[in-house]
């Protein structure tokens, strides 16, 4: 059998700030703080945001973890089982925006802006 290269993201981490989506399907981040973090691919659901929350030194408590795709950064996917983090990993190449969020959040706080 083939030995398969497990894929490495780069995950930007951003928590307690605002996600504001522009009309040209990027993003802006106000307030709170961002910090980058390294993913291998295989982890679990606990394992992820365990070293999600480690490095933005925080607890885990009752937040939401989100995530976007290279394809369409107005949506943020939520993460919630081993599933979600196997699609996280196919969903995007080198990097991914993750936020970390109090609830109740759905996509429907975004607020949207014209350039």
């Amino acid at each position: 059998m083939a030995n398969v290269q497990q894929k490495t993201l780069t995950c930007f981490c951003y928590w307690g700030g605002k996600r504001t989506v522009n009309s040209n399907c990027t993003f802006s981040y106000d307030g709170g703080f961002s910090k980058a973090v390294l993913l291998k691919e295989g982890l679990k659901l606990f394992e992820l945001i365990e070293k999600i929350c480690a490095a933005l030194k925080t607890t885990v408590g009752e937040k939401q973890f989100f995530y976007n795709t290279n394809r369409d950064k107005t949506k943020c996917l939520l993460l919630d089982d081993e599933d979600t983090v196997t699609m996280m990993f196919h969903c995007n190449e080198d990097e991914v925006d993750l936020f970390v969020e109090e609830p109740p959040r759905s996509n429907d706080d975004f607020s949207f802006s014209v350039d």
